[in-house]
């Protein structure tokens, strides 16, 4: 095979990034694998320490997980089938529940966003919604991987979401209100709804308020950062050092007061200062000029949501705060330079917090 899971959890394809070591597990009957050379003319692959039983199979956690969704929808009084297959797309549904028009998937081994895209698209083109149900390999750490990225969902009262099936416990765990800071771990709440109780979310869901961080806080963290040759920011740096910038003499509006959808892969600051930077060149610009800088690097791939939630939300956001600031005149779609942000070799020492997101 071709993919596992390492000690973390996280899912590493082969060929591996740089640094990346095992132990490795297989996605399926989560036994150790072992990584082999494949020769002068064939690929590196996963092998099993020991015999596979679920190899090429379903698991029993697999199993387990959707014999606990049937119990789900029976206690509301739905009626439901498992691993119903709908001709129309050739796709087998994990549970479908007809009445409600709703598929129920499981999700414990890998899945490529292209496929998971594909598959979810299929059932819309038939009238169905599908709710993606995640197992254990996916659980959440300090950050979001892009295996999990491409399964948030989104709902006003929920904001950036992701369902969890827990079948030891006959659980359904929602993380919901995903957010990201820059500079700090990604922060998320959760709440679970265990089978036989009444389901919690009905009433609306608190959202806490994430914690703070001072400009200087956060240009502290940039300085130290710049000591760390494969950080990210060294490369940005470096880009900085290109156009004519020291990137630790940025701006104090450059560093993100908000916290910013978990669909990024990189901080709001890079953008803020890329975009500042780019715009700089430019006396006056429209926003369908902005929209079309390249943004492919900034982020993860999003198949179940529609772009207008998060694609264009950097660049639109960061404008509307140079607007704010009075930098940026704005009329309609048009914009043009008042002033210049001004570049300082002062570190940020404004007492300037983030707010809650």
């Amino acid at each position: 095979m071709q993919y596992a899971y390492d000690q973390a959890g996280q899912l590493q394809i082969l060929p591996l990034k740089a640094g990346v070591t095992g132990p490795f597990y297989c996605p399926d009957c989560h036994g150790r694998l072992s990584l082999r050379n494949g020769g002068a003319r064939k690929r590196a692959y996963f092998a099993h320490q020991q015999q596979c039983t679920k190899e090429g199979g379903e698991s029993d956690w697999h199993q387990a997980g959707k014999t606990l969704l049937t119990q789900f929808c029976g206690q509301a009084g739905l009626r439901c089938e498992q691993e119903a297959y709908l001709d129309e797309v050739q796709q087998r549904a994990d549970v479908f529940v007809p009445n409600r028009n709703l598929v129920l998937e499981y999700q414990c081994s890998p899945l490529a966003a292209a496929e998971l895209q594909t598959r979810t698209e299929g059932y819309g083109e038939i009238g169905l919604e599908v709710a993606w149900l995640l197992g254990p390999r996916y659980r959440l750490g300090r950050t979001l991987t892009p295996a999990q990225q491409q399964f948030l969902h989104y709902r006003p009262e929920w904001g950036f979401y992701l369902l969890f099936l827990e079948p030891e416990q006959e659980c359904v765990r929602l993380y919901h209100h995903i957010r990201k800071a820059d500079f700090r771990r990604t922060f998320y709440q959760m709440t679970s709804w265990t089978l036989h109780q009444e389901n919690p979310w009905n009433g609306g869901l608190f959202v806490r308020q994430m914690p703070q961080l001072t400009i200087a806080q956060q240009a502290g963290r940039v300085d130290r950062a710049l000591h760390y040759p494969h950080n990210r920011l060294v490369g940005l740096q470096q880009w900085c050092y290109q156009q004519g910038y020291d990137l630790r003499q940025a701006p104090a509006i450059c560093y993100e007061p908000t916290a910013v959808p978990p669909c990024q892969q990189v901080t709001q600051f890079e953008i803020n200062i890329r975009l500042l930077i780019q715009l700089s060149e430019w006396p006056q610009f429209t926003t369908k000029q902005v929209l079309q800088l390249d943004q492919s690097e900034w982020h993860a791939e999003m198949p179940l949501l529609p772009p207008s939630y998060w694609r264009n939300w950097p660049l639109s956001h960061f404008l509307q705060r140079l607007v704010d600031s009075g930098a940026l005149l704005q009329s309609g779609e048009h914009y043009k330079w008042d002033r210049l942000p001004e570049w300082s070799d002062k570190t940020p020492t404004k007492k300037t917090v983030l707010p809650g997101g």
